[in-house]
């Protein structure tokens, strides 16, 4: 990922791939559906061809300083080692679709773009990042597009497009707006963004943290009014408002998102996030009597 995208740092990773064709879409958001049209046609092939072409890579790389210049022999060496190394996450991408669901009914519901600077390139005109979520069998999934490039050929892939996995499930939401309550007094940390409920929950679950350094951070947190821990008493009642966004692994009780916004009775705050397991433990329960 690069937010200025310096040529010679581009240069410097080799991504030029060969015997490709670029996308003639005008938009990136075209692009990203026409990814989707030839994954919906089993057609892997199809979006192989999307990646960089020699010719555009070729000219690209002519822009580098001659002082960082390689050999044609390695050049295309590594061209080669990329190029399988795209093909591979291609074809992860169309696989985890069809043990999702499969690409037949797959439904596009939003593509983000965020540009980059080209740094005045004589060769590429735009340089972007997309982010496609596609729907599967009502579950939402989001397929990343980094550095996709737009030359005079085309759109076409730079670096390797990846399966960032699920971002939406709807059974999920059933429990939106049900009163639950708990099952045993117990203290609950509450915070007033996501991002820091998200942090006290990696202090607390990974090894990465040292509990001196948690300890730390969390008295700042405290102290700037951004957390606070409070008991609850059994029995207390709460509404769960919002789930989180949904992350790589799931949580030890098998959700994909770590932290909700609840409302609890009672209290004399607003809403706030929380990743507390026994809150997590009454979804839990909630959700297998539905």
């Amino acid at each position: 990922m690069f937010n200025k995208f310096p040529i010679v740092k581009l240069i410097a990773l080799i991504p030029f791939i060969f015997l490709s064709a670029c996308s003639d879409k005008e938009s990136p958001e075209h692009f990203a559906e026409e990814v989707i049209e030839l994954l919906q046609e089993n057609n892997t092939a199809g979006v192989i061809d999307l990646i960089i072409s020699e010719e555009d890579a070729l000219l690209f790389y002519s822009e580098m300083p001659s002082k960082k210049q390689m050999t044609p022999e390695r050049f295309r060496e590594q061209g080669k080692k990329q190029r399988a190394k795209t093909v591979k996450y291609i074809n992860e991408i169309s696989d985890y679709g069809k043990m999702n669901g499969g690409w037949d009914s797959a439904e596009i519901v939003n593509i983000d773009v965020s540009y980059k600077e080209a740094n005045n390139s004589a060769v590429v005109s735009n340089i972007a990042d997309i982010d496609i979520f596609v729907k599967l069998k009502e579950k939402t999934f989001e397929i990343s597009l980094n550095d996709v490039l737009r030359s005079k050929s085309g759109w076409a892939l730079y670096n390797e497009p990846r399966w960032r996995g699920l971002k939406h499930d709807p059974k999920y939401d059933v429990i939106l707006g049900s009163e639950l309550s708990l099952d045993q007094t117990t203290n609950i940390v509450l915070c007033s963004t996501e991002d820091d409920a998200q942090l006290v929950n990696n202090m607390l679950t990974s090894d990465y943290w040292t509990y001196d350094e948690s300890k730390k951070r969390f008295t700042e947190l405290v102290n700037e009014n951004r957390c606070f821990s409070k008991e609850f008493a059994l029995n207390t009642s709460f509404t769960v408002i919002k789930n989180g966004k949904y992350r790589r692994e799931n949580n030890d009780l098998g959700y994909p998102f770590h932290v909700v916004k609840i409302d609890i009775s009672n209290a004399s705050s607003n809403p706030q996030w929380t990743s507390n397991r026994h809150v997590f433990a009454q979804i839990a329960k909630a959700n297998n009597q539905e």
